[in-house]
């Protein structure tokens, strides 16, 4: 298997919970599922309503991103996969990283700027990784706590500890 196998699953899941936080929104509330609204909706609302109600769902926004990386059995290298509103799945594999989140611009850019590859060594990837992490803190809603891994293929996740960071800035 190779981890964009993992690929569709990874959507489809993203989907569904979103779906399901736009159904507790939007259509709970007049006791209506999702189920129910899309099979009898037409026929028992309003227009407006049920227009009104299809905008809600169509365009709700999850507020969520997911990355996911890691080894297939069949992949060359690491993969990286992120999810983002409405469950579209981008797969980051060349890049080498990728960020999400409100800091994820100064990251990537971070990143970019020293080079950053998988291929590079533990040592260059733990600084790098943690500058990048610093320089995203700079964006509202980043916080300061951070826990590093290093991720090999066939060997369990090694946390990093990060006797630096009182020093860093």
């Amino acid at each position: 298997l190779s981890v964009m196998d993992v690929r569709p699953a990874l959507g489809r899941a993203y989907q569904a919970a979103r779906l399901r936080r736009a159904e507790e929104l939007f259509l709970s509330n007049q006791g209506w599922s999702l189920e129910q609204y899309r099979k009898d909706g037409v026929k028992l609302m309003s227009p407006e309503v049920y227009a009104r109600t299809h905008q809600e769902i169509a365009n709700y926004d999850f507020s969520a991103s997911i990355l996911m990386a890691g080894f297939g059995e069949e992949d060359d290298g690491p993969a990286i996969l992120s999810v983002r509103n409405p469950g579209v799945t981008v797969d980051h594999t060349k890049i080498g990283f990728w960020c999400i989140g409100s800091g994820a611009t100064a990251a990537q850019t971070s990143l970019f700027e020293r080079r950053y590859s998988w291929n590079i060594n533990a040592e260059d990837a733990t600084y790098y990784v943690y500058e990048a992490k610093r320089r995203a803190e700079a964006a509202q809603g980043v916080g300061q706590s951070t826990d590093l891994y290093l991720i090999r293929r066939r060997i369990s996740p090694m946390r990093i500890g990060l006797p630096f960071a009182a020093s860093s800035g």
